[in-house]
């Protein structure tokens, strides 16, 4: 028995998940969910007339996303220069949303030795066709932490130091007592070394003066001010 109180008709409001799976609605039709009576945040999402008698089917096409967006991770890095010289400590984070990749891998170049995500302690695998040290990623939004070492005293130091793209990636180099980073390449900017603390008036003051040098005492005195500058 229909009560008579009750509408015959209702407007429902669709939200898809197409990450999940893609489907279609058919057995109803469709309305214009802006010329009903549906709550103003329901009315971005597709509506559908249901009335009396008629069923709505759910039809799959396809599961999942075939064309997942790429992944949006941001490295920060933390280096530790040894006393020594002889290598490197490193801490890194990574945060940010893996869509595309289920794994992060790290470069031959550095030695990992210990993986958190949030918080928690991952057990690193060696996979991939290489293969590599890394670890699996089980969810999308991520939040890592990763220490390695870099057993090397080279002054050509990898940006990244994993198998992966980065949107964006900041480092900041710690070094002992007695050391100065004198130059870097390769980097959009750099906060401070002994090339970039300079300035034009300085450069332009240590080259008049050593003019001035040459001039009154010869070239050995102009170059040796060169040196020292």
């Amino acid at each position: 028995m229909i009560d008579p109180d009750q509408p015959t008709e209702e407007i429902w409001a669709f939200e898809a998940h197409n990450d999940l799976r893609l489907v279609s609605i058919e057995g109803v039709s469709a309305v214009d969910p802006n010329q009903t009576r549906l709550p103003q945040e329901w009315r971005q999402f597709p509506a559908f007339l249901m009335q009396p008698g008629k069923t709505t089917q759910l039809v799959e096409k396809r599961r999942g996303n075939a064309d997942p967006a790429p992944d949006q991770l941001t490295l920060d890095r933390n280096l530790w220069l040894d006393f020594d010289g002889g290598g490197y400590t490193v801490h890194d984070t990574i945060s940010g949303m893996m869509s595309k990749s289920w794994r992060l891998d790290m470069m031959p170049q550095q030695h990992l030795g210990r993986v958190a995500i949030a918080g928690v302690d991952q057990v690193i695998t060696r996979g991939g066709k290489r293969p590599l040290a890394g670890v699996e990623i089980r969810q999308g939004q991520l939040q890592m932490e990763a220490d390695s070492r870099i057993e090397s005293a080279s002054a050509h130091l990898p940006s990244v130091g994993w198998d992966h793209d980065f949107q964006s990636v900041s480092a900041m180099l710690n070094l002992p007592p007695g050391w100065r980073l004198f130059r870097a390449s390769g980097v959009d900017d750099v906060s401070s070394s002994w090339i970039t603390d300079w300035t034009l008036l300085e450069l332009f003051l240590v080259l008049i003066t050593a003019m001035a040098v040459y001039r009154m005492w010869g070239p050995a005195w102009g170059v040796a001010l060169l040196t020292l500058a």
